[in-house]
């Protein structure tokens, strides 16, 4: 196996070991709202909408 792949495997095991771990259901209180919701759901939906807006700052940075 070249390098590359073994640190792909590496780094998808860490992230399964992470959402295993982390199952429960968690209460978020953000501003006036509060969510319920297993932190194996939460933590990817942050984390997309982490890369989204580092995209359109991105792409609004590059028009200027």
């Amino acid at each position: 196996m070249k390098a590359k792949s073994i640190l792909i495997l590496i780094v998808v095991a860490i992230v399964l070991i992470i959402f295993v771990q982390n199952v429960e259901v968690v209460t978020y209180n953000i501003l006036f709202w509060e969510i319920s919701m297993t932190r194996v759901i939460f933590f990817p939906f942050v984390l997309l909408i982490g890369f989204l807006l580092g995209y359109v700052f991105a792409k609004s940075k590059k028009k200027n």
